[in-house]
């Protein structure tokens, strides 16, 4: 990709090597990841003396990349959702079913035993929603992966982890920051009520600039069905849903030439608008 574009990767606020230990808890935020949001797109624009930026979100970075959009359509060319974060209640019903239901279809009991316990999620708010709080969270997610409702093929991250370990971004020292900011960032931020609850089919049912989803046919983590019924309820002056067959929650990774192929297809067809 770096082939056709500037490519700008943002570390978020206090995370993989922007993390510090000193960080207070009370920094992870949702308003202050979309400010951060703002500067850097700012930032951007003064440096490479670009009136517009093409934006890319992928799972989490999806939702912020809506806020973005929505907040000031002006400073965007286009945007494309990867993975796209949409309705926490109704996205995390839709991957505890998946989940249960191939448990029970493959006849695992021991998963089929800890999903029952847990139970169907009560709410959006990830601190309450399973019976055993944010552990059942990670229970019925580490299930899902398992199960092939995360990656295509794959049940396990080894091979990331590995491409991770021996990249030449990532020095060893990065790569334990690596490790401690993604479970400081997740373990504080499920507690800022702006994070829970969600649901962009009524916050956010309209968007002034052309936009792009992408999700994986294997993607139970944000549901691939629910971003397709978004995308046909948005309104927004261009859009289109493409959906990968050999990815789950990340076809950035799990299918890169195709995606780097749609990224500059995307691209040509909006850049001169």
């Amino acid at each position: 990709m770096e082939d056709h574009f500037t490519v700008v990767y943002w570390d978020q606020r206090n995370a993989g090597k922007s993390y510090s230990s000193k960080t207070p808890k009370e920094e992870i935020k949702v308003a202050k990841y979309i400010q951060d949001v703002d500067t850097l797109v700012d930032y951007l624009k003064k440096r490479f003396q670009a009136d517009k930026i093409f934006l890319v979100g992928h799972s989490w970075g999806s939702r912020l990349g809506l806020y973005a959009i929505q907040r000031n359509p002006e400073n965007f060319i286009a945007y494309v959702g990867i993975g796209q974060e949409l309705a926490s209640f109704e996205g995390e019903l839709i991957s505890y079913q998946y989940t249960l239901k191939r448990a029970r279809e493959v006849n695992n009991l021991k998963a089929v035993k800890e999903l029952e316990e847990i139970g169907a999620p009560q709410s959006g708010d990830y601190t309450k929603m399973y019976k055993n709080g944010f552990w059942g969270l990670v229970k019925q997610k580490e299930w899902l992966l398992k199960l092939g409702g995360e990656r295509y093929g794959k049940t396990n991250y080894t091979d990331w982890i590995l491409s991770i370990w021996f990249s030449r971004e990532y020095s060893f020292l990065d790569l334990i920051k690596y490790g401690k900011s993604s479970g400081f960032s997740a373990g504080n931020i499920i507690y800022d009520p702006d994070f829970n609850n969600i649901d962009f089919f009524n916050q956010i049912p309209e968007v002034k600039v052309p936009v792009f989803f992408i999700s994986g046919a294997y993607d139970y983590n944000t549901p691939w069905q629910l971003v397709e019924r978004y995308y046909n309820m948005l309104q927004a002056p261009k859009k289109e849903f493409i959906k990968f067959e050999k990815s789950g929650h990340s076809p950035v990774f799990e299918e890169p030439e195709r995606f780097n192929k749609e990224i500059v297809r995307i691209y040509e067809t909006v850049k001169d608008k």
